[in-house]
């Protein structure tokens, strides 16, 4: 199911078939790293809101003394404005880009998996009722379920990736709840068991679905 795409065929469709592999582990890379960029933004915004909420309350009640710094903190609630809409901006050409190359990625990909078929194909047996309609339907449901699969756990382990830094400097700041010092790294541990754990408890609560 696998060779029949990415290691048979002509050179076009070769190139075409690693080209969206590509395509696709790059925006699962993109995604991550504006996840995490986003992330540092809201920490540093809502921050600078709250200081700047402070300075104009302070400008409200009269005392202007204490709102020095009144003026400059809303040109920094703009700049940081203008950074969100910098680092959100190229998600509005990357995504339907991204979404619109995996739709043709997907399609070729299903297109070699009947052609496949075919070439396995003997006519001298015994006609199968909607053959065509099943051959269509096994190789839509394998590819999107590949494609879903592999999408959620690139994702996954991409973000637990990107955010490894914010954890270990969290895990300087909080204390475990448990007494014993497993070091800077617990919220990683806690983050990883929590991921591996749900993975296989839905391994082993679905396990008979493979059977179906």
């Amino acid at each position: 199911m696998l060779a029949e795409y990415f290691c048979s065929g002509g050179a076009r469709r070769l190139c075409l078939a690693w080209a969206g592999l590509a395509a696709f582990v790059g925006h699962a890379v993109f995604k991550a790293v504006i996840k995490a960029l986003l992330n540092q933004w809201y920490k540093e915004f809502y921050d600078l809101v709250q200081s700047a909420a402070t300075d104009l309350a302070d400008f409200g009640s009269g005392e202007d003394a204490k709102c020095t710094g009144c003026w400059e903190g809303r040109r920094d609630v703009e700049r940081m404005l203008r950074r969100f809409i910098l680092i959100v901006a190229p998600g509005l050409i990357v995504h339907p880009l991204a979404k619109y190359l995996v739709s043709v990625w997907t399609y070729t990909w299903r297109v070699s998996l009947i052609r496949a078929y075919l070439q396995r194909w003997n006519p001298l047996t015994l006609p199968v009722e909607g053959a065509a309609q099943r051959v269509h339907e096994d190789t839509l449901r394998f590819v999107d379920g590949i494609y879903s699969c592999v999408a959620t756990v690139l994702d996954s382990a991409l973000t637990l990736l990107v955010f490894t830094p914010v954890l270990l400097e969290l895990g300087r700041q909080v204390t475990p709840p448990w007494s014993a010092d497993t070091g800077d790294g617990w919220l990683v541990l806690v983050a990883v068991a929590g991921a591996v754990g749900g993975l296989g408890v839905s391994a082993f609560v679905g396990r008979h679905l493979v059977t179906l």
